[in-house]
Formats: C-alpha cells, structure tokens, sequence
C-alpha cells in the first residue's frame, strides 16, 4: 500500500475501526524507495567531503534565499540579513536551551515549506543540516549511523509531506540515548550521560508549514540508578501498535512511525505520558511529583522565552566576531564556547534553579560558590569563583562528534566510504579564507582588512555599511 492510500485509509479510521491508527514507517513498502534515495544522498555528502572538506576552507558567502550553514548564517546577520540573524539566534536558542534543561523539557520549532516542497527555516534547508551534522558531527561510527538514520528520517518526512500524511498525522522519531557507548563514551560525545535523556520528536502540519516539537525525558528515574529507557520504550510502542522489541536505538530513530493526531490531541505532552506510565509513574522519566502535562509545556516556553535577553548577547558577539569564524566548525566552536561561559554566568547571577552538575563537577562547585558568596554580598570572592567555573564547565548540548574530530583532524574511514579529512584548523584553512569577504549587497569579494571597522562592516566597493553589533544597515550601497 502506498504512503498515499494509507493517509487516505487512517484517515477513515472513525468508520473502519480495525484500521491502525499507528504506522511504522520503515516498514511500509514505498520506504525502500525512499531509503535508496537518502543512501545515494549520504554517498553524495561523503564523496563531497572527501574533494572539498579538506582542500577548500569555506568562503565568505554572498546573499541568497539559501543558507547552508551556521557559519553563514553569521556572515549574512553581520552584512545586516535579518533572515540571516533569525537562524543564528534559533541555534544558540536551541544550544543554550539543550545545555541547561536536559531533561523534563519540551521545545518547539517552526519550520516553513518553500514552493519546491522543501522544508526550510529562515533560508536554510534541513536537506543542509543533514548534510553538515554527516559532514562535521560524524567523526566516529557509531555516531554516524545516527546521523545516517537521520537523513533518512529528512526523506521520510519530506515523502510524507508531499503525500498531505501530516495534515492528520504526527511524524513521531524517539531518540534515545545511544545504548552502544561506555559512560565516558556517552560523555565525550555530548549524550546527556547522567540522565540517559530521550527525545520525543513530533512534526505536523499547522496553518503556518510545519510544528515540531521536541520532548527530553529522562532514561533513568535518577541519577545513578539503572536505565529504564529501553523497556519502557519498548512497552508505549507495543501499546501503539509496533514493535520496538530488542532493538538497538539507531534502529528505533530509523523507524519512526506516524500516529493519527486523535491519538495526540494534546501533540507530544501525549507521548510523554504515555512514557511516563510505562516507566512507572514517572514524571519525564524521573522519579518527580506528577504535574499537568499541559500546564507544563506552557511553564517550559515561559523558562525559554526567559533566556531572551542570555541569547541575544550570545547572538550579538557572534556577529562582532564574525570575521574571524572562518568555517562551520569554527562557527560551532565558538558557539559552545559563548553558550558555556555565558550560560554559568545565567546560572548564578539570574537562574539559581538551573541544576549547576550540568556545567560538569568541577565547574559545579564554583558555580555554588558564587552564588553562596554573591548572596552575602562577598562580590569579588563571587567574580572569582564565576571566572573558575567558567574556565572549567563542561557543558553540552546535542550529541556530535565534533570535538573528537576537530582534535584528530580526521574524519575515520569507514565513515565515508574512505579516507577523508575534517579539515584543517583556524590557523590554517582560516588564514586561506580570510582575506575576502564577499560583500551582501553588491557581491563582489573585498579585502576583509578593508571591510571590517571597529564599529561597522562597510564595502569598499558599494559603500554599503552595517553596524557591527546589531547588523542595522547604516547606508544602502550602491548597486
């Protein structure tokens, strides 16, 4: 049966009550098209890496509805796109919000469909985050095979839009923490190690394009005890209809399902509950007083919408330093490295309930330590104890392996189909890529020693001229 006769038979799920209501995806006829498809799309991205990766720092890049990466993204906010800064500010919101709430926590994301059917968010495709998440944050094989299952998953999605499926369907991916890693494994590559968090991520059509959101509960009732993860996972699928039994978590994100939305009249919160009374009567997972799932989703929006004013001085030095990101990883680095630093300060001098073990042990101390010496009025011992918890958090937020790659400069073979490289570091492929910047308005590559000011990026060529902090256009240049 075709993707479009099963939406057109669940749809009827009322009068034909024996119809499923619940449809593993991987298992419908059409998805092995649909895999071919992202296989030869997988291929594609390794054979790139292995000719450009390498050998071709990326360059500036020229304004156009397109954005392929963060470190574009920032180029374009700092020339004054506001497409452009729109992007940069939901990754460090999405970042920020993933280092500091790793569990019993729900997001949710806007994205939009172009007139090519394509699913896009402020001018970046997913087709392109899929590609640099195989690109950049696949370092190690076990890694891979997550990010691989997730660009078949952006296939899947994009055949189910194109069927009209997510008018009265949810597209449903659970991601648990990878159950193939060691403890120190799981940390090195930025899994939420202590909790063993799982991700519920629900996509649907709204009058807007698409909603997604995105649910974190925790694997383990608390910190130390035995994961229940699997199990109970095992145990909401087998009451939807599907089975999950004894199989590994890359094969689970590689079979998302579709769930009719009567089954979800309250979107992803439905599914978190459905966990919950597996694990036991959980609350996300942990061992926490049950609450009104509803009313917490809006206490979750409430908590980010209050790191506003944290994520727009993070978004703000980005573009005063955008010159000097050179490549997606740089662009990544300095991300993590804003987001961690800025974020310990959040912790103690605005947000005291934000659990401080997520910066890491060390780091944790200090950050207690400021915040006891700040609470009776010890302000310098408090700027010391903050300078050393920044100087030694550990925070993260999605799983990659990006630093791991970064260090070895290597990306292993088996990966890609072959050898391949990462890339070499800023001092290298930055200072190849450095001396031009490729101006927004009139397109022309510039002398960066020319374009960038204390104050503003201006173009020597058009005259066209942004103010560096908030990307504001301060004179149109010429044409």
């Amino acid at each position: 049966m075709s993707m479009a006769a099963t939406a057109e038979v669940l749809q009827d799920y009322e009068r034909l009550e024996y119809i499923p209501r619940v449809v593993n995806i991987a298992e419908m006829p059409e998805d092995r098209l649909v895999r071919a498809r992202a296989e030869r799309f997988i291929r594609g991205v390794g054979k790139s890496a292995l000719k450009t990766v390498d050998i071709e720092p990326v360059q500036e890049v020229e304004s156009s509805p397109q954005i392929n990466s963060l470190h574009e993204a920032i180029h374009g906010a700092a020339w004054g796109d506001e497409n452009a800064r729109n992007l940069v500010t939901k990754n460090v919101y999405t970042d920020v919000v993933e280092r500091i709430y790793k569990k019993g926590n729900i997001t949710k994301t806007d994205l939009n469909i172009n007139e090519d059917g394509e699913i896009v968010q402020f001018g970046q495709s997913m087709q392109s985050v899929y590609e640099n998440s195989l690109i950049y944050a696949s370092a190690t094989p076990k890694i891979r095979q997550r990010s691989e299952a997730e660009a078949r998953n952006g296939f899947r999605l994009q055949q189910a839009i194109q069927q009209d499926v997510l008018d009265d369907h949810y597209f449903v991916v659970i991601s648990r923490c990878a159950d193939d890693m060691t403890e120190s494994e799981l940390k090195e590559n930025g899994f939420f190690a202590d909790s063993k968090t799982t991700v519920i991520q629900a996509t649907t059509k709204d009058q807007d394009g698409l909603a997604m959101a995105s649910a974190f509960v925790a694997g383990v009732r608390s910190t130390g005890q035995e994961r229940h993860d699997g199990v109970t996972i095992e145990a909401m699928a087998d009451e939807l209809g599907v089975d999950y039994g004894g199989k590994s978590s890359v094969q689970i994100i590689d079979e998302p399902l579709l769930i009719h939305k009567s089954l979800m009249p309250n979107g992803v919160a439905d599914l978190v509950k459905l966990y919950d009374k597996h694990a036991g009567g959980t609350f996300f997972g942990e061992d926490r007083p049950v609450q009104d799932y509803q009313e917490y989703e809006k206490y979750c929006q409430s908590r980010e919408d209050n790191l506003a004013p944290t994520v727009n001085s993070i978004v703000n030095q980005l573009i005063v330093e955008a010159a000097d990101i050179q490549s997606p990883i740089d662009a990544v680095k300095r991300v993590n490295e804003l987001s961690g630093q800025t974020l310990v300060r959040h912790a103690i001098k605005v947000d005291k309930t934000i659990d401080p073990m997520v910066f890491g042990e060390i780091s944790a101390v200090h950050i207690n330590e400021a915040r006891e010496y700040a609470a009776h009025g010890h302000h310098e011992l408090a700027r010391d104890a903050e300078n050393l918890a920044q100087n030694t958090q550990k925070s993260s937020s999605c799983a990659s392996a990006l630093e791991k790659a970064n260090s070895s400069n290597s990306i292993a073979s088996n990966t890609i189909g072959g050898e391949g490289s990462l890339g070499t570091e800023k001092d290298e492929a930055g200072l190849a890529a450095s001396s031009n910047i490729r101006c927004i308005n009139c397109r022309k590559n510039v002398k960066k020693a020319e374009v960038v000011k204390k104050d503003c990026w201006e173009c020597p060529s058009c005259q066209h001229k942004v103010d560096i902090c908030t990307g504001k256009v301060l004179v149109a240049g010429k044409k």
